[in-house]
């Protein structure tokens, strides 16, 4: 069947300038998308809190906070302190907290590491290392 001057053509595609810049927009945004994706966890695990903080008593217990739960086993294969401590290691929440096996040293400067590559339940891990330390307080004597 062949049209006649009375039927209409179809129209013919046309693109306006204003759907070549949603189009530019659209891939731009897709661009960045990908890259993002691309370049995955920047931020990593991240410590809350860690304590004491300057000076602690000489049975007080070592905490750090993170995030979110943690693969307990990497902590406890990353976590250091200088000098080295015998002790045990709980667990509330997210929250790891080495009870020293014995008093630290009064005057002594401790120093804790946690070494970066600790994982969490999820996967993710602690990119930076984090160091710390405290002093432990010497004995006073209060008298009346």
């Amino acid at each position: 069947m062949a049209f006649s001057e009375t039927q209409s053509r179809p129209p013919k595609f046309h693109i306006s300038r204003f759907d070549r810049v949603v189009l530019g927009f659209m891939l731009v945004l897709a661009s960045l998308i990908a890259l993002i994706i691309a370049l995955g966890d920047q931020v990593g695990v991240t410590i809350r809190r860690a304590a004491p903080e300057g000076i602690a008593r000489s049975t007080s217990p070592i905490a750090i906070e993170f995030s979110e739960p943690m693969n307990r086993e990497s902590v406890a294969a990353r976590f250091s302190t200088v000098p080295a401590m015998e002790g045990d290691i709980s667990w509330n929440g997210n929250t790891m907290i080495f009870y020293p096996a014995e008093p630290m040293p009064p005057g002594e400067n401790v120093a804790v590491s946690l070494l970066r590559g600790v994982r969490s339940a999820s996967g993710r891990e602690l990119l930076h290392d984090l160091r710390f330390d405290f002093t432990v307080r010497t004995p006073q004597v209060a008298y009346l």
